[in-house]
């Protein structure tokens, strides 16, 4: 302090008398307050009574008195009127000098840096619930994905296979059109061209046609209901029912009653086959 103006040195005491509220009590050996003064308001001790028991009076004393040691520092003790301050016990010719110094504005800045720790904290927790909660959806979303991607692999395979049948069908229907037939019926000279497109990979077109002696050609034209694979199927076994029909005189021709009608007859053996083709038409008419 000796280095400080001597106007500084007399200003400071002032200062933390008033802006640190100082206040004071001095309890003799037999812990009697004998002494008191201050701003004694301030921390709710101005009704204090000199020659009593201070311990009965100033609480906070309780279990402090007699000192064991000398200074000693109480610090930041929570008063009842919700005010904090620092507690200076001091040893002087056998009187326990006990200070009091307001520190309601540091233990409050502190308890605010606490609350704002605290604030940081939860923020950071919350923070790292959120940021595990969206590793587990990602987590989640990639499986999802992965999964997508399977069932996308498959579902292409399949589709390919499909297709290749599909082809495979195409192919076998087209190679059941009758190659072009030149020749003489009877005494015409006769040329059969026979294209089919079907309308979808497979379908459901009849056209055929077969010799039949030297002097008949029969041509079979037909649709079968529907298109596709069902469609092709039933084209497929009607058109060797029809060349069977033809070999044995008996040309048979559908509707939708569901009946197969001979158009043309040669003996018992048409009779014979007519059940059956009547049963082929049933089934898919």
């Amino acid at each position: 302090m000796e280095e400080l103006p001597h106007s500084v040195a007399l200003r400071l005491p002032e200062l933390t008398f008033q802006e640190r509220a100082a206040a004071y009590l001095e309890v003799d050996s037999a812990l009697n307050l004998i002494n008191a003064g201050g701003h004694l308001d301030h921390y709710g001790l101005a009704d204090l009574r000199l020659g009593e028991p201070a311990i009965d009076q100033v609480f906070f004393l309780e279990g402090l008195l007699p000192l064991a040691e000398t200074p000693y520092l109480f610090p930041s003790v929570e008063l009842d009127n919700g005010r904090a301050a620092d507690f200076h016990f001091h040893l002087d010719d056998g009187s326990v000098w006990v200070i009091l110094l307001d520190v309601t504005a540091s233990r409050d800045a502190a308890r605010r840096m606490q609350q704002k720790a605290y604030d940081v904290t939860l923020l950071q927790e919350k923070e790292a619930l959120l940021n595990r909660r969206l590793e587990a959806t990602n987590a989640a979303l990639m499986e999802a994905q992965q999964e997508l991607v399977v069932a996308h692999a498959a579902v292409r395979e399949e589709l390919r296979r499909k297709q290749i049948e599909l082809e495979e069908a195409r192919t076998l229907q087209l190679a059941l059109a009758p190659a072009t037939f030149r020749g003489l019926i009877g005494d015409h000279a006769l040329t059969v061209h026979v294209i089919l497109e079907p309308a979808r990979e497979v379908g459901g077109d009849l056209v055929d046609h077969f010799r039949i002696d030297n002097d008949l050609l029969i041509l079979v034209l037909g649709d079968v209901s529907d298109k596709g694979a069902g469609a092709a199927l039933m084209m497929a076994r009607t058109r060797p029912v029809q060349r069977h029909c033809g070999a044995a005189g008996c040309f048979v021709a559908f509707s939708k009653s569901g009946a197969g009608r001979a158009v043309r007859q040669r003996g018992a053996v048409a009779r014979q086959l007519e059940p059956d083709v009547r049963n082929l038409a049933d089934r898919r008419l």
